[in-house]
């Protein structure tokens, strides 16, 4: 067999990559090196970007993210007094709050688990107790099915809840002006975007967090659980390391 049939994509790729691979030295034990080192060397450069439907965008810089990150794992770690191993919900559509909350978890040691934003309450009741989540980051657009959850098991209660807005990040007087058309839309549909319960704002978070003390930066093996997609039978964690290490898991 020939190497292109066994690697047919390399026949697209430069010369200098074909057969190439990484070294051990070259894989990051925390992904959230890999935000450190871009950063060191890319610090005003653009990271990530959200583009509204109106044409609205905004960006920010590896430097910011990698200011922020470090901010909202203050907040994570001294102030929801989340541990090692801990796991965090990340329920948002794309958003500027996601690589910003990523990165913050992967350095303070903690596990994400990516929750798709369109899940019913059953879904997400069962992936937040599967995975024994102790926080859930949400967009305000998807807080009703949240509630709903907690309205069928009080047990959700206790999660630590903050919430995300894709008005936050946009300076006045597009903030303003994003934030009504949110609510206004949500109140059209019979939604609200506060819930009934305790919660934090992002934006609040990061004020918080701006006032604790850095991190402790803790190491560890998994950086999330990514289920699938359940349709021959329970969805499964599978458990991915920061090393590309995956195996599938069900939580007792």
């Amino acid at each position: 067999m020939s190497h292109y049939a066994q690697r047919p994509w390399e026949k697209n790729l430069p010369l200098s990559l074909h057969g190439y691979q990484l070294k051990p030295d070259q894989i990051k034990a925390n992904l959230a090196e890999l935000l450190t080192d871009t950063t060191a060397q890319f610090s005003q450069s653009p990271a990530f970007s959200v583009v509204l439907p109106t044409g609205l965008s905004k960006t920010l810089t590896f430097q910011e993210v990698d200011d922020l990150s470090t901010i909202f794992a203050n907040y994570l770690q001294h102030h929801l007094k989340l541990k090692k191993g801990d796991v965090v919900g990340l329920q948002m559509p794309n958003s500027l709050q996601y690589p910003i909350a990523v990165f913050a978890c992967w350095k303070v040691g903690l596990i994400i688990t990516n929750i798709n934003p369109l899940y019913t309450p059953r879904e997400l009741e069962y992936q937040l107790g599967d995975s024994t989540a102790k926080a859930l980051i949400v967009s305000d657009l998807f807080l009703a099915t949240f509630e709903r959850v907690i309205q069928n098991n009080l047990q959700f209660k206790s999660l630590a809840l903050v919430t995300a807005s894709l008005s936050e990040f946009f300076d006045e007087p597009y903030h303003g002006m994003i934030a009504q058309k949110m609510q206004a839309d949500a109140e059209a549909q019979g939604r609200s975007l506060k819930p009934s319960i305790d919660y934090v704002t992002f934006t609040d978070a990061l004020e918080i967090g701006k006032t604790l003390e850095q991190y402790t930066s803790i190491q560890h093996d998994i950086a999330l659980y990514q289920y699938t997609g359940g349709t021959t039978g329970r969805s499964k964690g599978a458990v991915i390391s920061h090393q590309n290490n995956g195996r599938l898991f069900t939580c007792p």
